[in-house]
């Protein structure tokens, strides 16, 4: 039988010691704080709680965009509308070092968000057009993640983000 701790999340940064250590080359970063996870494509990412696992300490991310291989690999819960797919990105010390880049307007939640509309409806720009001209979220189950995609339809720059470069369709 293994001695090991199991995954146990935090709130604040767990305290290093000779049973629970740190990867990381920079300091466990607080809450709130730029990050780049240099693994499997996540990139920058804003820093919202803590981890232990096996004696390690790590960090747990909303990342600013979702790697296509997260969106397939959670499609079922996408189809589902289950946005707690987000709440659980993590990463070890190793795998981080510090970002440049400042939050974007649109994150993770706004990619999901779009990316369950996709799942749900095959004309999702219809669907999407409908739920913004007459305000149906209800209607197409979509009421838990309504104000996401307001925001998405309230900026030119969420309709360049919803339909790409090109914005309005």
């Amino acid at each position: 039988m293994s001695n090991i701790a199991p995954y146990t999340l935090h709130a604040t940064p767990p305290e290093i010691t000779p049973d629970q250590k740190w990867s990381g080359t920079i300091p466990i970063p607080t809450v709130g704080s730029r990050v780049k996870a240099t693994m499997n494509g996540w990139g920058d990412c804003t820093v919202i709680g803590y981890f232990t696992e096996g004696g390690w300490i790590g960090i747990r991310v909303l990342p600013d965009t979702c790697p296509d291989f997260f969106l397939n690999q959670n499609a079922d819960e996408l189809k589902q509308g289950d946005m707690s797919i987000l709440n659980n990105i993590c990463f070890f010390g190793a795998e981080i070092k510090p970002s440049e880049q400042s939050a974007p307007k649109f994150t993770a939640r706004h990619q999901v968000a779009l990316a369950i509309v996709k799942a749900k409806y095959r004309n999702w720009r219809e669907t999407l057009h409908t739920v913004w001209m007459n305000g149906a979220y209800a209607e197409y189950c979509l009421e838990d993640i309504s104000h996401l995609l307001q925001q998405l339809r309230n900026a030119e720059e969420g309709w360049k983000f919803t339909y790409g470069s090109k914005g309005h369709p």
